[in-house]
């Protein structure tokens, strides 16, 4: 007998089995089949979000570099920094893909003196430059 004979066989005795097989193997496939489908969109839509978000950029002082080279030199080098510069700035806000750019230069202020620095007052509202200590310079 030769396969093919074998399998009619086979199927015609045991209809239900074959019957269930088919069942079980054609679940299977629309499972994966669902799987499949359902993975393809959630790149796409990914995809979508990442293309549809604007891109975001931001230069800022590279604070692991500067804990190493403190870390080897035990000295501060602060005045070695600058901020960017304006044409700097300007270049990246003239590339072809930025919409609108913005800019702003945080400040901060160290000192080697041991005792806490009062806040002091911008102008007769009572708004205070952050600090410690907590008093009021007249």
């Amino acid at each position: 007998m030769n396969i093919l004979k074998r399998g009619k066989i086979s199927i015609t005795k045991q209809p239900i089995k074959t019957a269930i097989f088919l069942l079980i193997v054609g679940l299977i496939g629309i499972v994966i089949a669902g799987a499949v489908i359902v993975n393809q969109a959630l790149v796409q839509t990914a995809e979508h979000i990442r293309l549809s978000t604007p891109t975001v950029v931001v230069m800022e002082t590279d604070e692991i570099a500067l804990h190493e080279r403190y870390t080897i030199s035990d000295e501060w080098f602060f005045n070695e920094l600058e901020p960017a510069s304006i044409e700097a700035i300007k270049e990246v806000g003239q590339l072809p893909y930025v919409r609108s750019f913005d800019y702003s230069f945080a400040l901060g202020m160290l000192s080697t003196l041991e005792d806490d620095f009062p806040q002091t007052s911008l102008g007769d509202g009572g708004d205070f430059l952050p600090g410690h200590g907590g008093a009021e310079i007249p």
